[in-house]
């Protein structure tokens, strides 16, 4: 199978897995948006009303920081967007293919157990799956670029 068929079929599986879930509401985006974080309100204003589907490359460009942000709901919503990112332009996507593998591993700080498993607990089977054909995707294209272990980890905390 071609380079480009894989990506293809890749975004097709991450469609199937993640194309049904509703656009989170303005108050499920980051979880706190009282109006005293420049940061969160920043990020509350970029995402507002968008579809994942919606974001492109040039848009997620700057925006890594911002999958840490997001409440439960929404990381699920908007990771599609960071996957997609990476696997259409790499280069452009910059930090976001390393912040998508942090994201998905299991953090070494246990006070940030029950924050990463809220995450990574609300994604389903197939979303699972299809994020791990991402990390598999990454490892035979760009392996070389992430420390040893990292893309292991991450695998493992889907479990699948």
């Amino acid at each position: 199978m071609t380079t480009d068929k894989i990506a293809a079929l890749l975004l097709e599986r991450l469609e199937a897995a993640f194309g049904d879930l509703p656009v989170p509401d303005d108050e499920h985006l980051v979880p706190d948006s009282s109006g005293y974080d420049l940061e969160r309100n920043q990020v509350q204003a970029k995402f507002r009303g968008r579809h994942w589907r919606s974001l492109s490359p040039a848009d997620l460009a700057g925006e890594a920081d911002s999958l840490a942000l997001f409440t439960p709901e929404a990381f699920r919503f908007f990771l599609p967007a960071y996957v997609r990112a990476s696997v259409l332009d790499y280069e452009r996507a910059d930090l976001i293919p390393m912040v998508v593998v942090w994201a998905l591993a299991r953090p070494g700080d246990p006070g940030l157990l029950s924050y990463f498993q809220s995450r990574i607990g609300a994604l389903d089977l197939p979303q699972r799956k299809a994020l791990k054909e991402f990390l598999s995707f990454l490892r035979e294209r760009h392996g070389e670029d992430f420390l040893s272990g990292e893309l292991d980890q991450a695998e493992e905390a889907l479990g699948v």
